[in-house]
């Protein structure tokens, strides 16, 4: 789908301007700029005339599609000579603007024919190293952004967004436990968007009552529409990993971390917050079985 936005409804100059610079340099390449993590949340949030998330981030991530590393440094090399700084070696690159007046990141993550084993390694230590496993099949199903009229980028759909924040709680949870608050809003938020008029009728063989809680609702339907866009290995791979979880009941390190971010948003204790979430776990699970059966 294509779909439509402001630099007044991005209200954030810096953000505007350097997406812009990263256009024109991307374009010489022929490379097509792939919206990812904070940014992309709240652009579809903006489209979808949604509350934006209460986490806040500073930068801009995107993804790339490449066959190779020597291309990714063509592109950096790009984006130097017009007005980018990159640090040392790496995936960060900081803005300057015509006049130097600017300042701001951007991690620019390649993805595609690049990455060894799913993973993306820098070269020539192989580090950092981030995890792209399902970033082929969901920016299959991007959607366009045209910004201002200007320029367009593409931002992966909503389930799509949950399933990568999903893969890089996997990738760094034993670092932070931050990327759980965006999987909690993307499931509270998740069935007032899919109800909108831009998305497709809820299917019907999902029950969702009236008396279910929202985050329930939201919860079956962004993990049925992201299990119709994952190939079987990956939907496997997530059903084996939320599965894991889900059994090891006290012990789930995400069912820790959601009820960390889900106790204080909701007057309850925290062993009835604690179930609650792994029943989030459970519901999210049993869909992603419910596909593998079919296939």
């Amino acid at each position: 789908m294509k779909y439509k936005i402001t630099k007044a409804e991005i209200a954030n100059d810096w953000l505007y301007e350097t997406m812009s610079a990263l256009y024109s340099c991307l374009q010489t390449h022929g490379v097509p700029i792939y919206v990812v993590g904070a940014r992309a949340r709240d652009f579809a949030m903006i489209i979808m005339h949604e509350n934006l998330s209460p986490q806040h981030t500073e930068d801009l991530d995107i993804a790339i599609a490449l066959p190779d590393w020597s291309k990714y440094e063509a592109i950096a090399k790009t984006l130097v000579e017009n007005n980018f700084h990159r640090e040392k070696s790496s995936h960060k690159f900081y803005y300057k603007g015509p006049d130097h007046q600017l300042d701001f990141m951007v991690d620019v993550v390649p993805f595609g024919e690049v990455a060894e084993d799913e993973k993306v390694k820098w070269p020539p230590e192989g580090n950092p190293e981030l995890s792209v496993r399902c970033f082929n099949d969901i920016m299959s199903h991007a959607d366009d952004v045209e910004v201002d009229g200007a320029f367009t980028v593409k931002m992966a759909p909503i389930c799509g967004q949950f399933m990568i924040k999903l893969d890089t709680w996997n990738d760094r949870n034993d670092r932070t436990d931050k990327d759980v608050a965006d999987l909690l809003f993307f499931m509270k938020n998740y069935f007032n968007i899919r109800q909108a008029e831009l998305f497709l009728d809820l299917p019907d063989d999902i029950e969702i009552p009236e008396e279910e809680s929202p985050i329930f609702s939201g919860a079956k339907l962004i993990a049925y529409d992201a299990s119709k866009l994952l190939t079987t290995p990956h939907l496997q791979f997530f059903y084996n990993l939320l599965e894991e979880e889900y059994v090891a009941k006290d012990n789930s390190k995400l069912t820790i971390h959601m009820t960390t971010y889900r106790e204080n948003s909701i007057d309850n204790d925290y062993a009835e917050v604690f179930e609650e979430c792994r029943e989030l776990i459970g519901t999210i699970r049993d869909i992603f079985k419910q596909e593998l059966d079919k296939r």
